[in-house]
């Protein structure tokens, strides 16, 4: 009797060629543990070392630091993007940036770009400092960022 419970345990763990389950799974809804379960190599134990490995190497892929009064833009949910000026960095990667309205936000790293743009009071640029990347600023042209 013991036999033919073993030869049934196997049987049930074999998985079906036309379904690719076996009818342990279409029955109890999960795998049978056998002999051969406990002698492969622990899945678990892998991934977390890898999932380790992967933080201690990974520090970021971007690694962008802004000074105080730098002109940028920063995103806007209503519409796009909006002129800015960084006023203080309140952790490594937020920072309070006030817009070209006067509103302070703060806002992510990864929600503010870098660009050339006009102050609204200079009404004249020279071409010399205008370059291919640059945009100016007009508030009815919308705003793209530049990628860093």
């Amino acid at each position: 009797m013991l036999y033919v419970n073993i030869c049934f345990t196997y049987y049930r763990s074999t998985p079906h060629v036309t379904m690719e389950k076996t009818s342990a799974e279409l029955h109890l809804n999960r795998r049978l543990r056998t002999r051969l379960d406990i002698i492969k190599p622990d899945i678990r134990s892998r991934i977390e070392q890898k999932q380790s490995d992967q933080q201690c190497f990974f520090k970021g892929n971007r690694t962008v630091i802004f000074g105080i009064n730098d002109s940028m833009i920063a995103k806007y949910y209503r519409t796009k993007w909006r002129q800015a000026t960084i006023i203080e960095q309140t952790s490594l990667v937020t920072y309070n940036v006030k817009t070209d309205d006067g509103r302070i936000w703060r806002r992510h790293i990864d929600q503010l770009r870098t660009c050339n743009l006009r102050s609204p009071g200079s009404n004249s640029i020279k071409s010399s400092e205008l370059s291919k990347d640059s945009v100016t600023s007009d508030k009815q042209i919308s705003l793209t960022p530049s990628i860093i």
